[in-house]
Formats: C-alpha cells, sequence, structure tokens
C-alpha cells in the first residue's frame, strides 16, 4: 500500500472531475462514509476609500471599486489529502479543507461631514450590500462543504489531476445589483 498526499484547489468558476469522478467511484465501490474533514473558515474584510459629500460624488467613487463594482467577494477553497492505493482502489485516507472569503466594501471617507439623509441612505445601501456579498459568501461556504463531502467518501482515481480554472465571471444580475445606483443609492 502507497501512501501519497496531494493539495488541491477549487475556486469559482472550475469544474472538478476529480470530485466527480470520486463522487462516481464512492457510490460504485460503496466506500465507507465519514471521512469527511470538517472544513475550516477565514474571512477577511478589506475596504477602499470613497470622498465626497454629494451622492454623485459617492456613485463617481463607487464605480472605481474592486473590479469596477460596490463591493466584491472572493472565496477559494482548498484542500490536502493523503490516499492510500492498493490492488484493487485508491482511497483517502485523511483530508483537510479550508474556505477563505475576502469582502471588498466601500468606505465613505467624509461621511461626518454629509448631510443626514444622505448619511441614512448611505447606511441603507450598505446593508443591502452586505446581504447581498453575504450570498457570494454562502456559494463558497457550500463549495467547502461539498469538497469536505466528497473527500469523505474516500474512494478517489488516482490517474485524475486536478487543473487550475479561471475564475467565474459575474453573472449580468450580479453585475447590475453590484453597480452604484441599484441598491438604492
Amino acid at each position: 500500500m502507497r501512501l501519497a498526499a496531494h493539495p488541491r484547489r477549487w475556486e469559482p468558476g472550475r469544474r472538478g472531475p476529480a470530485i466527480a469522478t470520486a463522487v462516481i467511484l464512492g457510490a460504485l465501490v460503496g466506500a465507507p462514509p465519514g471521512l469527511a474533514a470538517r472544513p475550516t473558515y477565514r474571512e477577511t474584510t478589506d475596504r477602499y476609500a470613497v470622498h465626497g459629500t454629494r451622492i454623485e460624488q459617492l456613485r463617481a467613487g463607487l464605480t472605481r471599486g474592486p473590479r469596477g463594482f460596490a463591493a466584491y467577494t472572493a472565496w477559494r477553497v482548498d484542500w490536502r489529502y493523503t490516499y492510500a492505493v492498493s490492488p484493487s482502489s485508491c482511497r483517502v485516507s485523511s483530508s483537510t479543507v479550508s474556505v477563505k472569503v475576502r469582502f471588498t466594501y466601500s468606505l465613505w471617507s467624509e461621511r461626518g461631514r454629509g448631510p443626514a439623509e444622505l448619511r441614512a441612505r448611505w447606511d441603507r445601501f450598505l446593508q443591502r450590500l452586505r446581504v447581498h456579498e453575504a450570498g457570494h459568501r454562502l456559494n463558497g461556504v457550500r463549495a467547502g462543504n461539498e469538497v469536505s463531502s466528497l473527500l469523505g467518501h474516500g474512494v478517489l482515481a488516482p490517474h485524475v489531476r486536478g487543473s487550475r480554472a479561471r475564475g467565474q465571471r459575474p453573472r449580468e444580475n450580479d453585475r447590475a445589483a453590484a453597480r452604484p445606483g441599484r441598491q438604492d443609492l
């Protein structure tokens, strides 16, 4: 029996052929459940400055946000596993899964100088934007849970190697929702 360790990564848009193969083989061979690693989660928040005391200035500042959005959430799932190879199978013997989420939000640098009505409107905008971005976070959490569950099936095809994939392009409804003026600001 041979033991080997392999790191894997899944970012939005990645297809994951190794994971699909693991599920199929697990169903066919009847691998024992319960090997799943509980994912670890880490979140960070970055901020970029938005300047001004009028709504037009704030909107202009938001268009200079990450990738042209008012806010942005990036997530990444990493995993490592060891597997044992025998003449009849290849099984996961241990695994770790981690989910990293990075939020980027605007910070109104001159909030104290803005009119009360604009401050209230800004607060409502940020609240709605945080709810929207939490949906993106949830996608990353679900992906981490799915990887953990799939590794818990214990069976892999050793010849399948993960490939790097580009990040997922934002969907049109995300583009519309994250653009300034679409969240009631």
